[in-house]
């Protein structure tokens, strides 16, 4: 259920500050020490004053004009926290928009 949250208010935050006719992409990859699932936009992105402070509780990206209290990226790091998931934000691919990166630690089961 915290997963399901997490992802859905990083979609939800995608959908909200990116202008019609840009695009979300969403991958799942694996990765030398577990899997990666990827969000990314090609909207505004966040400036890299602001990348520091996006999930601190009630902080709002400079310019943003969208309601809201700040405090949908900070349940993400809760959720994401509790299930020993490394959250990582970063520009996107040219400067635009903004790609959030979920790293899975794997896990080994031995017998």
């Amino acid at each position: 259920e915290l997963l399901r949250l997490a992802i859905a208010n990083l979609l939800d935050n995608a959908i909200k500050y990116i202008p019609v006719g840009s695009v979300i992409d969403m991958a799942l990859r694996e990765g030398d020490d577990g899997c990666i699932l990827s969000i990314q936009d090609n909207g505004p992105g966040i400036t890299a004053d602001d990348l520091p402070h996006i999930f601190d509780p009630f902080y709002r990206v400079t310019g943003n004009s969208t309601s809201g209290a700040g405090l949908g990226l900070a349940i993400v790091k809760w959720a994401c926290d509790l299930q020993h998931i490394r959250i990582i934000a970063a520009p996107g691919p040219g400067g635009r928009g903004v790609s959030f990166a979920l790293h899975f630690p794997s896990h080994e089961v031995s017998a």
